[in-house]
This record gives C-alpha cells, structure tokens and sequence, in this order.
C-alpha cells in the first residue's frame, strides 16, 4: 500500500487497474469523508460508485480546512489518478478516475 503521492506512471493497482498519471493540484479546502464505512480526505468533489451508481461527495463531508489554515503542513496538495478503467479503488470504496470526474462536468455544459 502506497500513499497516492508515491504512485507512479505505470504503477497496477489492487484491483489491476494501470496507473496512467498522477494529477497534483495547490489545495484550497479539505473535507473528511466517512462513505460507506471507507474513511478518507480530499475535495470538496470526490465522484464514487455506489450499488452501480455514479455519486458524488457534494454535501457529505466534513470542511476540515482551507489553504489558510495550518492544518496539516503536508497537505499542501491534493491527488488524483488516471487510471486505464475510469476508476480504483480507495478504502474499499469505487473511485473514479479524474478524467471520468472532468468528462462529468463537461458533458452537462
């Protein structure tokens, strides 16, 4: 088990899922989850499956801190994988990848 930010192009994943990039962005807020028993931060938008449905974190987290706070001096970035099947799995819970999470929203445009 690796931190996301030690995956690597290239890299399989538990469920064979091939790493095919690692997305790094400046943090601005972060939330803690608690999703069908799977705890873990991130975004304020984190898409997962759930009984087969595509859902979305809006709404469910816990605000933990913005960039201004002094919450985890590590935390200064946010991850997200690209992955040869949209989607990996994170705490046992469905994720999909970050191009399935921006081809959601662009496809509402």
């Amino acid at each position: 088990i690796k931190r996301i930010d030690a995956v690597v192009c290239g890299d399989m994943l538990k469920n064979g899922e091939k790493v095919m990039g690692l997305v790094k962005v400046k943090r601005h807020e972060i939330y803690g989850y608690c999703i069908n028993g799977s705890v873990f931060k991130g975004g304020p938008n984190i898409m997962y499956v759930d009984n087969d449905r595509i859902k979305t974190t809006i709404g469910c987290g816990i605000y933990l801190a913005d960039k201004h706070d002094k919450y985890d001096k590590y935390d200064k970035y946010l991850y997200h994988l690209l992955t040869d099947t949209d989607e990996f799995e994170l705490c046992g819970l469905r994720v999909c990848d970050y191009n399935y999470c921006i081809d959601a929203f662009i496809k509402d445009q």
